[in-house]
């Protein structure tokens, strides 16, 4: 299945080497389209790790912060109905910072 080995390779390979290489802005641009794919195939696991790296990436890149906050308040709640505390410890660590930034 096409979207199967997208959401895998291109995570794993394409998306090292983008950030390795390329900016952020690039790196994070095509993460939206990964975690359709891996959605797509239902790899809810790489899904999860897409927008994880998306919140991660936007707010590194500098992004407007309050459609930002949206995205982590979802990415959050995946992370909690698929009962992933490690990653989401890791992504409120991020979330916090991003909310005081804000004020709110």
């Amino acid at each position: 299945n096409r979207h199967a080995l997208r959401s895998r390779l291109c995570l794993e390979l394409d998306g090292t080497l983008k950030a390795l290489v390329e900016p952020v802005q690039s790196a994070v641009s095509v993460l939206p389209d990964r975690y359709n794919s891996a959605m797509h195939v239902g790899d809810v696991g790489t899904a999860l790790q897409c927008r994880i790296l998306y919140c991660a990436g936007s707010l590194y890149s500098g992004s407007d912060l309050i459609p930002l906050i949206k995205h982590f308040v979802r990415c959050i709640q995946q992370l909690i109905k698929c009962q992933k505390t490690t990653a989401l410890y890791s992504t409120m660590s991020i979330f916090h910072p991003c909310m005081h930034l804000t004020g709110q």
